[in-house]
């Protein structure tokens, strides 16, 4: 069934007086649609002509500039300023990312976005002289990169390249540049679209330079083959599409690292879609699946880490999905807990140690506001220098400010058959790395060993995409913490992953300055340590 969208101009003012019929959201998603004009014919929202309704220039700034705010359900920020082609434009080519969706395969893609860039402009990928470089080959060989157009954004309407030699090893940074439909087609020269394609790049990478310091950070963590064990939780239950997320990271935990999945806690409304998703990708070897429920999450992550230590596995992945609250809540499928609660779990005393100082472990936060969840875990373990830590690192998926993102089909700029609505884009972008290392693999025939595939590689890669495929420049959070001393006097060097969080490397209960003194004993240091522990176990016990 067709729609006629009013102008712009007529629903920002019924927005801004509410002097119409229709609910302020109906309200506010129309203006979204007619401002971007990109998309309509797949959602069914056409003119009365049958052809996309294209952006009316004239009339943006003035009604999106009041709406820069963040909207109250939908958690999306609008853009203060749209990169709207303003010349030299067809209805036609707003077609380009419905078009690119419906491709299957990425060699389908890849042909379908250079036929389009060539048509667009023949400048950029082939030269009108045989002789000579492209644009694009000119600024590759300038800054020693690779840049390949992989996928098309909507909002605004942008084509994204990526720096292909991430995906190899030794690699460090990735890069992503993004041109609007504007600059491809009206950026006629071969000079002027290299100085355009510099001039992003330098934006580029002062909009990540914070990053860059962290990422150039010699931390390349990954988790250890065959030695590992992983549970997971579900609890999204007004949220579906997210059990494509959740089989996605079963599937890596249990194929590609070999973990034994020892336990997943999912609400009941989950369970059908989920099954689904593991029977597409041939996932068998699972647990039996557990209620989503405060204690059925909590006493299954104690158990599944015992077991792990019984097992004598080195590392132990937890990854949730759950509703998050500003305040560090995290939502069950009966009621809440904290990230207070996870830390005293792995402080939980096993055999006269803590479970956290005999295992490494890693806790994956996928919920709104989950950075207040990752300081909650944080604060707890610094309040209490005195447990010993393996090694603990925990990641986020949002600051303690900001409600997670969701990832749809229309402006995912890298597609993959994995997409669903509602995919977490960090979740989302490690399942779409992987994927593509898998293509480059198979079809271009490139060995495994020169790719780069290790979890933190691909966390990286998500942070970035993350913060430009979502309205609210969803911002991962991340962050690492060691409190343990060894016979050796040997230390795990201090790495900040891919955020803004400090890591903490704590060596004794006294300074940690002491231990480059030659008086200070570091066998006696860890022996007391240990025993303020177990004295303060033995105290607390009932």
């Amino acid at each position: 069934m067709s729609m006629k969208i009013p102008s712009i101009d007529t629903i920002g003012k019924q927005y801004k007086t509410n002097q119409s019929n229709t609910s302020k959201d109906s309200l506010y998603t129309m203006l979204l649609l007619a401002a971007s004009g990109v998309g309509l014919a797949s959602l069914g929202l056409v003119s009365e002509s049958n052809k996309p309704i294209p952006p009316d220039n004239n009339n943006i700034s003035p009604i999106i500039r009041p709406l820069n705010q963040e909207h109250p359900q939908k958690n999306l920020t609008i853009p203060s300023s749209l990169n709207i082609p303003r010349v030299n434009v067809s209805e036609d080519d707003y077609s380009i990312g419905p078009r690119l969706r419906a491709l299957r395969s990425f060699e389908e893609r890849e042909r379908f976005l250079n036929e389009t860039l060539n048509r667009l402009n023949p400048e950029l990928l082939q030269s009108q002289n045989s002789n000579s470089r492209t644009a694009l080959d000119e600024f590759n060989a300038k800054n020693n990169l690779s840049l390949v157009c992989l996928g098309v954004k909507q909002y605004p309407y942008e084509f994204v390249f990526i720096d292909n030699n991430y995906f190899f090893r030794n690699s460090r940074n990735p890069v992503r540049i993004a041109l609007s439909l504007d600059e491809v087609k009206n950026t006629t020269s071969k000079n002027d679209l290299v100085t355009l394609l510099e001039r992003k790049l330098a934006e580029h990478k002062e909009e990540l330079r914070s990053q860059y310091l962290i990422w150039t950070r010699p931390h390349e963590y990954d988790f250890p083959m065959q030695n590992g064990a992983a549970m997971v939780a579900l609890v999204l239950a007004n949220l579906s599409g997210m059990e494509s997320d959740l089989a996605r990271a079963v599937e890596t935990y249990d194929r590609h690292y070999g973990m034994s999945i020892e336990a997943m806690c999912v609400d009941a409304s989950h369970i059908p879609q989920l099954e689904r998703e593991f029977a597409e990708i041939g996932i068998t070897r699972l647990p039996r699946i557990t209620p989503g429920t405060r204690s059925s999450i909590l006493t299954q992550l104690e158990m599944s880490l015992k077991k792990a230590i019984d097992d004598g596995k080195s590392s132990f992945m937890f990854h949730y999905m759950t509703h998050g609250g500003s305040t560090g809540n995290i939502v069950a499928s009966d009621q809440i807990f904290r990230g207070d609660d996870i830390a005293q779990v792995l402080a939980t005393n096993y055999r006269g140690r803590p479970i956290c100082d005999q295992i490494d472990i890693t806790v994956w936060a996928g919920s709104c506001y989950s950075g207040r969840q990752l300081d909650d875990i944080k604060k707890y373990f610094a309040d209490r220098p005195y447990i010993p830590v393996q090694n603990l690192r925990v990641f986020a998926e949002s600051t303690y400010t900001t409600a997670g993102a969701g990832t749809t089909p229309e402006n995912a700029s890298l597609v993959s058959d994995l997409m669903r609505d509602n995919s977490g884009p960090i979740d989302y972008y490690n399942s779409w790395y992987r994927e593509y290392v898998r293509y480059l693999h198979n079809k271009k025939n490139i060995p495994l060993e020169s790719l780069a595939n290790t979890y933190i590689h691909r966390m990286k890669f998500g942070d970035m995409m993350a913060r430009f495929d979502t309205y609210n420049k969803q911002d991962p959070q991340g962050y690492y913490y060691h409190n343990a001393l060894t016979s050796s006097g040997g230390n795990v060097s201090e790495g900040r992953y891919f955020t803004n969080h400090n890591s903490t490397n704590i060596v004794s209960s006294e300074s940690p300055s002491q231990s480059n003194n030659p008086s200070f004993n570091i066998n006696t240091a860890y022996l007391n340590l240990r025993r303020e522990y177990l004295e303060r176990t033995l105290r607390t016990s009932p």
